[in-house]
């Protein structure tokens, strides 16, 4: 299709609103873009096919069914809220595309995308407009991105994060993130182009205690997914008292050993004596990485090679703050799940044997060299996500 007759298409398609959006006419599909910018991003990506399309934030899913006609696309996937009050209308304007309802930031949204099992080639993210939102959804959806995929953002200029988001991406921040194009003056919709991540050699070795090894399954089946960047040893620490279970693919040792009823100290220690160097990462077996880590971490140690320890944000499992990175390390400030920690900085201290060892063992280390501690507030696991 042609710009123009793409433009025409947008036209007819209705508008949620003339007096922000423009078109012709109110209703329709209820098309929430500027007519004259999708047109030219829709021509834009025309050049080549598409098979699967995912939209985070469709409301009535007007603009998914323009992408889908305008683009030729086959597959169309959707996750929303349904907090839209047009989003009833979904059915009817976009019937045979697969959806999910619920929080695009949340683990949920992980498990979601795993067992939809789909590398998708085009993505449009148009639903909360902020920083933290469309950086916690560009992570979350980008172990599914097929080699050379195309990611949208919608609303650039809504939100001054949003804008601040694109100029990292613009600045080659987020490798493997690549700003390409960009299109309109008013709402605005950054295009980028994801190249195929690269493996980074840097020693990274996670530590779970755990007593419930069966929780271990879904853990492992996420690392068959990401990290994509960072190749992590993982140790297993379980309590002497769980009988062998079946082999984890992405275990690299496991040790039945620790003091049961430690809550998860004696196994964080035993799994210390088996680590000299590197980082340190403390995985809970009922947590769950968040996909940005990895990212945020090695950007982090290379802006700032002499932090020893890097404390981020802990979300719950609906993607909501558990435990906010910032000074000083203390209660309700730190978790075991928020720390990447260099093994020589830890040196010869070691996990107390009780309910509030998560904070303590951190608060000695900081207190040991606060100038070596790093905060970074964006999300490094989903705490409890697997209970």
């Amino acid at each position: 299709m042609t710009r123009d007759e793409i433009l025409g298409l947008i036209l007819k398609a209705g508008s949620e609103s003339l007096a922000v959006f423009g078109g012709e006419f109110e209703g329709g599909w209820h098309i929430q873009q500027v007519p004259e910018e999708l047109a030219d991003a829709l021509h834009y990506l025309s050049d080549r096919n598409y098979t699967n399309y995912l939209e985070v934030g469709a409301a009535a899913g007007g603009t998914a069914r323009l992408f889908k006609e305008a683009l030729g696309i086959e597959n169309v996937y959707v996750i929303d809220n349904n907090s839209h009050p047009r989003t009833a209308l979904r059915k009817q304007i976009l019937p045979d595309a697969v959806e999910w309802i619920g929080n695009a930031r949340s683990s949920q949204a992980i498990l979601q995308l795993m067992q939809w099992n789909v590398k998708f080639d085009l993505v449009l993210l148009d639903a909360e407009h902020h920083y933290d939102g469309v950086f916690q959804y560009l992570w979350i959806i980008a172990p599914f991105l097929a080699k050379d995929a195309v990611v949208c953002v919608h609303d650039i200029f809504s939100d001054p994060g949003t804008l601040h988001f694109w100029r990292e991406i613009q600045l080659g921040l987020w490798s493997p993130a690549k700003a390409d194009r960009f299109f309109g003056t008013r709402l605005g919709i950054g295009i980028i182009r994801w190249d195929e991540p690269k493996r980074v050699p840097v020693p990274f070795h996670i530590i779970t205690p755990t007593c419930r090894p069966a929780l271990l399954e879904t853990i492992d089946r996420v690392f068959s997914v990401y990290p994509m960047r960072l190749s992590p040893r993982w140790h297993v620490i379980a309590e002497p008292a769980c009988r062998e279970f079946d082999c984890l693919s992405h275990v690299h040792e496991v040790i039945f050993d620790g003091q049961p009823g430690s809550w998860g100290g004696a196994q964080r220690n035993v799994g210390l004596e088996s680590v000299d160097s590197g980082w340190v990462y403390f995985l809970d077996d009922d947590n769950l990485l968040h996909p940005a880590l990895e990212h945020v971490f090695l950007r982090s140690i290379s802006l700032q090679p002499k932090k020893k320890a890097w404390a981020f944000r802990q979300v719950d499992k609906n993607g909501e703050v558990w435990v906010a990175a910032n000074p000083p390390v203390g209660f309700r400030r730190v978790d075991t799940g928020s720390v990447v920690i260099d093994r020589k900085f830890i040196g010869e201290e070691r996990w107390d044997y009780n309910y509030t060892a998560d904070v303590t063992f951190y608060e000695r280390l900081y207190r040991k060299s606060p100038e070596s501690w790093g905060f970074i507030d964006i999300p490094c696991c989903f705490y409890n996500a697997l209970r």
